[in-house]
């Protein structure tokens, strides 16, 4: 007997429990954010040049003053950052760190700075029903759960509706927190 995806995915999701639950994060209050619900690319423009600036500042006192406000604008970015790489992966791609910039920060603050990730694991596909909203609207979320027990949320810049939960994924991307946007443009 074969089984649908839909049911597949309904298996996934009476089996798992609730973990959309745990998925969910509280976006930070301080985010402004478009008619839309995007963040403004303004806006986390300017939290990069903000941390840019306050970071030669860093590389070139090295007082732990700096070091502690180098933290802190780190710390609002990445707010802004992970909402971006929920709302829109290409726009978090384009306003991510080369590698050479990120080699250069400090470790101390690393954890605050998207880099490149490597991983593999097990997919699952949830799919998120608004149906209070008008017009009502739904949204696939993918998470993979790596082979350490991590769970990753994956945005790719173009929609995959050919995955289903269950497919083991080798993903290459840029990463922050528990989120990894993934260049798919090449994809057929």
């Amino acid at each position: 007997m074969r089984i649908g995806w839909k049911s597949a995915l309904l298996l996934v999701l009476w089996i798992g429990g609730s973990p959309i639950s745990a998925m969910a994060e509280e976006p930070s209050a301080s985010i402004q954010k478009s008619s839309e619900g995007a963040p403004k690319e303004h806006v986390v423009k300017d939290a990069t040049e903000k941390f840019l600036k306050q970071h030669e500042l860093y590389q070139q006192y090295q007082r732990p003053t700096d070091l502690e406000t180098l933290r802190a604008l780190a710390k609002e970015r990445r707010a802004h950052m992970e909402k971006l790489i929920e709302e829109d992966p290409q726009a978090f791609l384009d306003q991510a760190f080369s590698e050479d910039i990120r080699k250069k920060i400090p470790p101390e603050i690393s954890e605050d700075i998207e880099a490149l990730v490597t991983t593999e694991g097990m997919l699952e596909v949830y799919i998120e029903d608004y149906f209070d909203e008008n017009p009502p609207r739904s949204r696939t979320l993918y998470q993979l759960r790596d082979r350490q027990g991590k769970r990753w949320n994956l945005h790719f810049v173009r929609p995959r509706h050919d995955f289903i939960s269950g497919i083991y994924l080798n993903v290459q991307g840029t990463g922050i927190g528990q989120h990894i946007a993934i260049d798919n443009e090449e994809d057929p």
